[in-house]
């Protein structure tokens, strides 16, 4: 088993930013700097032994690696390329490191969960190079073992890093991990501007994330169109209860739980297990809810109507991908666990609970009757319910 304790992170920022109009490193981005971002991910993945190389505009940067106890190496070759920031950077750590991820200093969103998974592979396996991956597209930050120093530090700095990586092809591996972020790097405005809509979505997966996941859990036809269509339902209340003024619901909250709830509908306990798969993914927020969309303690003295309120109303308020009445829901039901008193006590607490929270929203958004509403196929927020 090889040793974690032993990796380290190599980060080239040497380059002159040539594409942004703007020196990449010191842009802004959450609060701190770019070059800040990047080395994050990994700090908050356990991994301390960060080296960041420079080069263009060094005595800039330098003062922020100081500032935060990153050591830096200064490439002075920085012209020659990409590459000869990697092997000097190499150099410096290659006597007491058994692999290094690899990632530009441009590339400032990779989630630590995604670090964390590969280095869990790597813990394990024995592979020259593990590649993170999504949807089957190869990104950053590849994980490099100690069998491929030799041939890096060997090769002509005129190469770059994937043609002499590719000598090692048949002994790597591509890890899956639901993260975007390794394909995005900030090389112009236009970059910079989608990387701020993707940061401000915190631990929020995007549509294509959540198409990931479902892939990964082999989820079916049915469990995506009913998460759609609870998502459609939920969003629409979400929006209503903005409209009115009287809340700052986070709509893509409650549209990314409500889309992903069932996505372990075929699992016992899935609404436990569903939360386990998002909080493992780097998506607790999400998994809160999605643990409470089956069962929610709700008081409507103390409670007031949330995320996760809404995604547990909207579940009740669809069968399959059709929008019904609560009564249609728990009627069905009841008829079909008529026999069974442990199955109709919940089901009775369930309606108990869903018939509160609608009456809050009502109350809340003054709508005298949300089902009625919703079958009108009102407009809110940006959101049309079919009917």
């Amino acid at each position: 088993m090889r040793d974690r304790e032993k990796i380290a992170a190599l980060i080239p920022a040497a380059g002159y930013s040539s594409r942004m109009g703007d020196f990449k490193p010191l842009i802004k981005l959450n609060g701190i700097t770019v070059i800040e971002n990047s080395i994050a991910g990994f700090i908050k993945a356990g991994i301390h032994n960060v080296r960041v190389i420079t080069g263009h505009r060094s005595d800039e940067i330098t003062p922020v690696l100081d500032r935060i106890g990153i050591r830096y190496i200064i490439n002075k070759g920085f012209d020659s390329g990409m590459f000869s920031s990697i092997v000097a950077g190499l150099k410096e750590i290659v006597n007491d490191t058994d692999g290094f991820f690899l990632l530009p200093g441009d590339m400032p969103l990779v989630k630590p969960r995604t670090i964390e998974i590969i280095l869990e592979e790597f813990k394990k396996s024995s592979a020259a190079v593990l590649y993170p991956a999504f949807r089957g597209e190869r990104g950053h930050p590849p994980l490099i073992a100690g069998k491929c120093f030799e041939k890096i530090l060997s090769a002509d700095l005129s190469s770059n890093l994937r043609s002499v990586l590719s000598e090692f092809e048949n002994e790597s591996a591509d890890v899956d991990v639901i993260d975007r972020s390794i394909l995005m790097d900030i090389d112009t405005p236009e970059e910079l501007d989608k990387a701020k809509g993707y940061i401000k979505r915190g631990d929020i997966p995007t549509l294509d994330e959540c198409a990931a996941l479902f892939t990964k859990y082999k989820a079916d036809e049915r469990v995506i169109r009913h998460g759609e269509m609870v998502s459609l339902v939920s969003c629409s209340i979400a929006g209503i209860l903005n409209v009115s003024g009287h809340m700052s619901l986070d709509v893509e909250l409650v549209k990314t739980a409500a889309l992903l709830h069932d996505i372990a509908r075929d699992r016992p306990r899935h609404a436990a297990e569903g939360a386990a798969i998002l909080k493992t993914s780097g998506f607790p927020r999400v998994g809160e809810i999605i643990s409470t969309h089956m069962n929610i303690d709700y008081d409507e003295k103390k409670s007031g109507v949330d995320e996760a309120a809404i995604v547990y109303l909207a579940d009740k308020l669809v069968e399959e991908d059709k929008l019904i009445t609560l009564h249609e829901r728990f009627a069905g039901s009841a008829e079909r666990y008529s026999g069974n008193t442990e199955a109709m006590h919940n089901i009775i607490k369930r309606r108990e609970t869903a018939m509160l929270i609608k009456q809050q929203i009502e109350k809340t958004a003054g709508i005298q009757d949300l089902e009625s509403f919703l079958k009108s196929a009102e407009y809110a927020h940006g959101i049309l319910i079919p009917v």
